[in-house]
Parts: C-alpha cells; structure tokens; sequence
C-alpha cells in the first residue's frame, strides 16, 4: 500500500507550508469542485426517504441550521505522484509542486481528539456506490433521531444543546465530504478532515472570496515530507527547490521534475 500521501499546490501554497511549517485545513465548500459535498448531501436524502418515507428533505433543515456556524474543513491529497488531471485542477494547471507527506506520520500527529477541533480525521475518499450507502445508515439514523426532535420548532445554535449540534455536525461534514462519484475516482484522494468553528476559524482572500480554514503546525520531523514533485509548467530548478527545502529542515526530502509531457 502506498504510504505516501500528495498534495498538489501552487507555487505560492508550496512556499508557505514548507517556510511556515504548517498546513490549512480549508472551507470545502469553497473547492475547485462545485459539486463538492452536494452529490453526499443527495446520497443522504435517498437514503432518509427510502428508510423513513420522507416527502421533504431533512438535510436542508439542519444544513440551514448549522451552515453559518459550522463547515468542514480540509487538507486534499492523492496517492498519486505526478497525475496530470491532478496537475491541471489542483496545482495552477502544472505551474505548481505535489508535496509528498508519509501517510503514516500524518496519522500520527493529527489522528487523535483534539479540544479545540473536536477533532481531526485522516480519511479516504470512497467512490463506489455500494459502500457509500452503507457508510451512510449511520448518519441517516442521527439524522432522523434529530430531526424528528426539532421538527416543527425554530431552533438556533444558541437554544439547542451545542455539543449534540456539534456531533450530529461533524459527522455530516466527515460524510458529505468522503463521497465521490466515480467520475473522479482516478484522483484517489485522502483528506485530512475537520471541523470548523466560524469563532475559531481564520479567512483568507481566493478568487472566490474569503475562505474560512484553520492553520495545523507540521511536526519538526524531517521525514515528514518525503519526496517533492515539480510541475510540468513551473521552471524552479531541481536545485533550487533542495536548496530550499534544507533549509527549511527537510533535509530529506526527494525533488523530482514531472514527467508529464504538459506544456
């Protein structure tokens, strides 16, 4: 099994997370894919219509619920090294790097409860419908339960009981953005997942607005990032980049040019 895990970025992501030694765990609702999260929530309907005979769509109540106080938030990666749809959609159509990290390591250090995240998840984007279906009866059961609580009645963050709020949350979002349909299986793509608290979040500036993400310190281990990948379109010199990943403590790290003919 591939134990190493690639995000591709631009130039721009790929200085600040090696000088910064951190990563950001990004609003997914904001991704370069514009069905991101919707073909879940649609899984989810189906599957609370067919187990429990609803008319209307429970999702869009607790999604209206909870959408201004709460997203999901992650950090995409592939187990693919040098992907050209990879390339072309993630890391400014070739002109940026893919930034090996050991799968194991990730695990490690951010697979475990945190209090201020809730916590933070390392999963794997599943694109078969049948096991899709299956991951969801848990969820479709939480969703049920609650909505038939709040039916009827107009509820805010404030006046329910935050913490059950907050799982029902969280185990939506770790849903919703796991799912895939299989016309984007070839990215096989993990993410680092988790929940984002708009008083806890920081923003950014994108071409899409401002974008809400929470900033995750990278352990100082050097074997962290193993390897580096530089896109088809960017000019950096193999070189260039060694020079300043040392110096960035990893000494380690591999550098390789694309091999994809892209231009």
């Amino acid at each position: 099994m591939n134990n190493t895990l690639y995000h591709y970025c631009s130039v721009e992501s790929f200085h600040a997370i090696i000088s910064g030694k951190s990563i950001r765990l990004s609003d997914l609702s904001t991704s370069n894919d514009s069905q991101e999260g919707k073909y879940g929530i649609s899984l989810l309907c189906k599957e609370l219509q067919k187990k429990y005979g609803y008319q209307e769509d429970p999702s869009k109540v607790i999604m209206e619920l909870i959408a201004d106080q709460i997203k999901g938030g992650g950090f995409c990666m592939s187990t693919q090294s040098d992907s050209l749809s990879q390339w072309r959609g993630y890391a400014s159509d070739g002109h940026g790097f893919a930034i090996g990290f050991d799968k194991s390591m990730l695990e490690s250090q951010f697979m475990r409860p945190n209090v201020e995240l809730n916590k933070t998840n390392l999963i794997q984007v599943d694109y078969e419908e049948t096991s899709q279906t299956n991951l969801s009866t848990s969820t479709c059961l939480k969703f049920h339960d609650f909505y038939q609580a709040i039916k009827g009645k107009k509820l805010t963050l404030e006046n329910y009981k935050s913490n059950e709020l907050i799982e029902l949350a969280c185990s939506l979002y770790q849903f919703i953005y796991s799912v895939k349909t299989r016309g984007f299986i070839e990215e096989k793509e993990w993410r680092l997942f988790t929940c984002l608290f708009s008083e806890k979040s920081d923003v950014r500036p994108s071409f899409k607005g401002l974008v809400s993400f929470y900033e995750l310190p990278l352990s100082e281990n050097q074997d962290l990032i193993t390897d580096v990948w530089i896109g088809p379109k960017n000019l950096s010199s193999k070189k260039v980049v060694q020079a300043f990943l040392k110096s960035n403590g990893f000494d380690n790290a591999r550098v390789s040019i694309s091999d994809i003919s892209y231009r």
